[in-house]
């Protein structure tokens, strides 16, 4: 810098260093910003997604919070998983039958906001699907699961019977039906349709001629509903 006052100068050397500033907002890695994401029922991990900061000390392009907005906030928990790293997880399962979203669809959307020490901001927006899941086990739709039914001799026919299934993608009888117990070898059971499980004897049945375990004519059968993954037992008794 040169000074001059019409007849001579003086000079003053500046050495002038640029130091740096927290001017840079954190960047989601996602170009978009908005992520689609599916997530099975009775499940909680939603996904952990990075940033990246323009500027170049730890102090400043670390992220110094994690947080979320949106409609279904409520529903999660953001958590800082380290200096370039959020987290997002329900915050209780959900359950595909009973959905907590504000639309009421199991499509839940939430924002996951990235903030850095000089309170800049990113913002990146969710939307979780909550698939159905194989989860509630079939029941028979008698109350007690016990019922007691009287066949003619000579007759093959003893009933059909129904069973329900909470799961909306999976019918009480995708599985199978079976028998078991003292006298299933006497009987056939089988698939009716998805919710209707038949049993019958293999062979009719000859009253003077019993050929249930203790030779009374009175036959004991268990009638068993399975979707896939869990069972149901029916316990006839036949007579």
């Amino acid at each position: 810098l040169i000074v001059n006052d019409g007849q001579a100068s003086d000079t003053l050397t500046l050495t002038v260093t640029v130091v740096n500033t927290n001017d840079e907002a954190p960047e989601w890695n996602d170009a978009d910003d908005a992520v689609a994401v599916s997530v099975a029922e009775g499940a909680t991990a939603v996904g952990a997604y990075d940033v990246t900061d323009a500027d170049t000390t730890d102090a400043f392009n670390d992220i110094s919070t994690c947080t979320d907005s949106g409609d279904d906030a409520a529903l999660f928990t953001p958590t800082k998983t380290d200096a370039d790293t959020c987290t997002i997880a329900f915050a209780a399962a959900e359950d595909y039958e009973s959905p907590d979203d504000t639309g009421a669809n199991n499509i839940y959307n939430v924002n996951l906001i990235a903030t850095d020490a000089g309170s800049n901001a990113d913002t990146l927006v969710l939307t979780i699907t909550i698939t159905d899941e194989n989860d509630n086990n079939p029941e028979w739709d008698d109350a007690d699961d016990a019922v007691a039914v009287s066949v003619n001799e000579g007759s093959t026919t003893v009933g059909d019977y129904d069973a329900t299934d909470a799961d909306t993608d999976t019918s009480a009888t995708s599985g199978s039906c079976t028998d078991g117990s003292t006298d299933a070898a006497d009987f056939t059971a089988s698939t009716v349709d998805g919710n209707t499980c038949r049993i019958a004897f293999t062979s009719a049945p000859d009253f003077e001629n019993p050929a249930d375990d203790d030779t009374d004519n009175e036959y004991t059968v268990t009638l068993i509903v399975n979707d896939g993954q869990a069972s149901d037992t029916l316990t006839l008794t036949v007579t």
